[in-house]
């Protein structure tokens, strides 16, 4: 299969940046200004990026992140002012995240245009806000699920953007939701926008394309291989598994065991290749269709 590489450190290659950035969920970043006053920014450079849940007393840690340009990108046909909620972030380091159910299409147009700094984006785009619990900027109450949100951390990435790094302390979901979503699927049942391209229609105009989700396509993954009950769980467990649905016999488990512990002992691929090798290939049939 013949392969196409592009050295991304040099300034005259410009490859298809969708290769690098995948269709993405979109949703709404809400943010407060000193003065009070709100900018709802839509985005989808970002996601959950980690979540524990609550175990032995503990609640659970939920963490999003995000990037919002800090500095204006002006090209032709493609001009990108300072993000208004990069202001309020400085100012107040909370924020509501929003995903964007695709009925509200239209409006997560209206909220991407040059609004003036200082008038809300939900009052122009005739939105509702909601008001939050423990963080000051308010949600938006057409969006079912607003996830409420204390930045702790920033990084300046390159020219243009500064990436966020949140706790979700709180998150309120409509009751409506909560009755649908049987199958715990959760944001999915909001029916979700995700952001595919921007490219020009046949207008000429550059313009944001989106796609959405098919419950048709969902997949479970494989049920023959791995660990019976847990998504992970651990090595031994995994072949305690395998020996039980017959794919190796206890012989095998044993002596796949004694190799893993001879490699943890000594994983230099070089000196300790052998082994690496022998390990690989047992795995590598256990997991053969």
């Amino acid at each position: 299969m013949e392969k196409r590489y592009f050295d991304l450190e040099k300034p005259d290659i410009w490859p298809n940046y969708r290769w690098i950035q995948p269709p993405q969920i979109a949703y709404f970043v809400t943010t407060i200004d000193n003065a009070g006053n709100l900018n709802v920014t839509p985005v989808t450079l970002g996601t959950c990026i980690g979540a524990s849940l609550p175990a032995e007393g503990h609640p659970g840690e939920y963490y999003f992140s995000f990037s919002l340009g800090h500095t204006s990108q002006i090209a032709e046909g493609n001009t990108v002012e300072t993000r208004h909620g990069y202001y309020n972030l400085q100012q107040i380091p909370e924020c509501v995240i929003s995903f964007i159910p695709a009925k509200l299409l239209r409006q997560s147009t209206l909220t991407g245009l040059p609004i003036p700094r200082g008038i809300s984006e939900i009052d122009v785009a005739g939105l509702t806000p909601l008001p939050s619990r423990k963080i000051r900027p308010a949600g938006i109450a057409e969006c079912p699920i607003n996830l409420e949100a204390k930045v702790f951390q920033k990084i300046r990435l390159g020219r243009f953007y500064t990436h966020y790094l949140c706790k979700i302390v709180a998150v309120n979901v409509d009751e409506e939701l909560l009755s649908k979503d049987k199958a715990g699927l959760g944001s999915f049942e909001i029916d979700p926008l995700f952001e595919v391209n921007i490219q020009r229609n046949k207008n000429g105009q550059l313009r944001l394309y989106y796609g959405r989700m098919d419950r048709d396509y969902i997949q479970r993954t494989d049920e023959n291989v791995g660990c019976l009950k847990d998504w992970i769980g651990r090595f031994e467990q995994w072949m305690r598994d395998e020996q039980t649905r017959g794919n190796i016999t206890e012989s095998d488990r044993l002596e796949i065991l004694e190799l893993n512990r001879r490699w943890q002992a000594n994983r230099d691929p070089v000196n300790n290749g052998s082994v690496k090798r022998e390990l690989t290939e047992r795995l590598r049939r256990i997991v053969a269709d």
